[in-house]
């Protein structure tokens, strides 16, 4: 019993010097919470909101800026150890605060960060990081996060399949829907589809992926030229492949989804020729589910923090 109990204080002796080491505690799913961190949520749009109450629920210092119709006051980013920017988080070198009218420079903001700090955001340039860098500032892009990935395309998935009931007349079981791409959005978008006995056709460039498809049960296409069997055509190709031909032979009451990267890859003036209803959605997880994609980036960005700590 002695050893045992001996055995039980040691442990619990370690486990506190590791929990005072590191300065964490253990969230409800089991995962690590940093403390003692402070927070400043610079900007950005619906999503932001929902990032600052994350991390205000977690127990984590927070202010704000940027993030209301008035001038609230951007000092206490020198106290911060993370800042929390938009996506995108610039626009036209100014800091991405679509809720505000106040105006900050990203020069502005790094001049007020302390050096050590961390600026996460989405879609940074690489004269962002150049900036940054030369400030003693570590930028970080939660946007290539792989979890905040892959969970952003199930968001943009469920947002597709909001608009495309919302814009045609029958019933998703009774139409036919080609699918433009074989990627994350394309695989949930599919998932999703596949509920329903509609007629799903995806098209893919790569062969592996086409088997793939026809493994899941999808028909697919190694080329887009006819598009005349299809009620609605989603691409999620970041890329020009549908060209005046394939854009041509659509149906008159056929609608194309764009959701591939701005400024969109379908063409506006030929779809506008031929008389077929585009719809281009970019941020559709803004739209459809606001309060989880921001909770999915203040996820993304605890965990790098937690592994940055962890590797000192």
């Amino acid at each position: 019993t002695d050893c045992k109990s001996n055995f039980a204080i040691r442990f619990l002796l370690s486990y506190l010097t590791i929990y005072a080491y590191y300065d964490t505690a253990l969230d409800f799913d089991g995962g690590m919470i940093l403390e003692a961190k402070k927070i400043f949520v610079l900007g950005g749009d619906k999503r932001s909101i929902y990032i600052a109450d994350y991390f205000i629920s977690n127990g984590y210092e927070v202010n704000c800026f940027g993030l209301a119709k008035h001038r609230e006051s951007p000092d206490k980013i020198r106290e911060a150890d993370i800042i929390v920017m938009g996506l995108p988080a610039i626009k036209e070198d100014f800091a991405n605060m679509p809720l505000s009218d106040v105006k900050i420079t990203f020069e502005e903001v790094l001049r007020l960060c302390r050096k050590g700090a961390v600026v996460a955001g989405g879609r940074f340039k690489e004269k962002d990081y150049i900036l940054a860098t030369n400030s003693g500032i570590v930028l970080w892009d939660y946007s290539e996060d792989e979890i905040f990935k892959l969970e952003n395309a199930f968001y943009t998935a469920e947002g597709i399949v909001k608009y495309l009931v919302e814009n045609t007349s029958e019933s998703v079981r009774d139409i036919s829907i080609l699918v433009a791409g074989s990627g994350r959005i394309s695989g949930e978008l599919c998932r999703l589809l596949s509920a329903w006995p509609c007629k799903l056709t995806v098209y893919a460039r790569k062969e592996l992926a086409r088997v793939s498809c026809n493994f899941h049960g999808y028909n697919t296409l190694s080329e887009l030229k006819d598009l005349s069997g299809y009620n609605v055509i989603v691409n999620t190709i970041p890329a020009d492949v549908f060209s005046e031909g394939a854009i041509s032979s659509a149906k008159k009451d056929a609608l194309i989804l764009d959701v591939s990267e701005r400024p969109g890859f379908v063409n506006k003036d030929l779809c506008r020729l031929y008389g077929v209803k585009l719809l281009y959605l970019p941020g559709i997880p803004l739209t459809s589910a606001p309060q989880s994609a921001g909770i999915t980036a203040a996820k993304a960005i605890e965990r790098f923090s937690l592994n940055a700590s962890n590797q000192r």
